[in-house]
């Protein structure tokens, strides 16, 4: 029987795993809260809500003047972007939202968090998106903290009146804000961020610091991940050759 030339195939498969990968594209489904009605208002608890891909989630948030709402912002929905040479893309959105209706110069601090309650979700799998941040010459910038580890994927640009988001991360923590400041055009609404949450969770909490006379909105989704077809053959071609490489030596004979 021909041996295989085992020095060449490695050659071989070492110049094929080592070429760019092709961009990997990942579908986001929001949470779905259609148990509330669109443009009614989202009580704390929640009805139970269900994350695509997942199960069921529940939102509650602390006692303020505001009244959260659920709503499909025609500028959020059939959106995408990409990240790090992959691609994100999504139909149906929802959001909670909510506008403090407070004086220029006025805030109010609150956390609002979604619990998971079919389990944690496996780290790098959740995503969190914020829209509507805004920032005001007498009260600064509303922000948006998370303890937990996050990376920042991108925005899903909403036009020339929505700003960047602006994303600051450290250990264990990162917070979201507008990064543009009043008077600029942009000032007063951030694009829709989307950042991935790097940590197994069972529940995600927002912690907003949340000035007067700001529209924001916030909702959590499931990334679905399509293996890319490159790194799946590379990888079996190694292990294949690996077995081949480990194959037991015959009793009695010499290696």
């Amino acid at each position: 029987m021909k041996l295989l030339n085992l020095p060449l195939i490695t050659a071989v498969l070492a110049s094929a795993c080592s070429a760019p990968a092709l961009a990997a594209s990942y579908t986001i489904d929001w949470l779905d809260m259609s148990a509330t009605g669109l443009a009614a208002t989202v009580t704390s608890p929640s009805p139970t809500y269900y994350l695509p891909g997942y199960g069921h989630v529940l939102v509650t948030y602390d006692a303020t003047p505001l009244n959260w709402t659920r709503n499909q912002g025609p500028l959020l929905q059939n959106g995408s972007f990409s990240a790090a040479g992959n691609n994100y893309a999504w139909t149906t959105r929802d959001s909670v939202d909510a506008v403090n209706f407070g004086v220029d110069g006025t805030s109010l601090d609150y956390t609002l968090t979604f619990t998971l309650l079919d389990g944690p979700i496996a780290a790098g799998l959740l995503v969190l998106g914020t829209a509507g941040l805004g920032h005001s010459s007498a009260a600064g910038f509303t922000t948006v903290t998370v303890l937990q580890n996050g990376t920042f994927l991108n925005d899903w640009d909403l036009g020339a009146n929505f700003g960047p988001t602006d994303f600051s991360g450290g250990v264990g923590n990162f917070t979201v804000k507008n990064s543009l400041s009043a008077p600029t055009p942009g000032f007063f609404n951030t694009d829709l961020g989307v950042t991935r949450i790097d940590d197994s969770v069972s529940s995600l909490t927002l912690r907003v610091h949340h000035i007067g006379q700001d529209g924001i909105g916030f909702n959590i989704g499931l990334i679905s991940p399509v293996p890319e077809p490159a790194t799946t053959t590379c990888a079996a071609a190694g292990l294949l050759l690996l077995a081949r490489r480990r194959r037991p030596v015959a009793a009695g004979t010499v290696a």
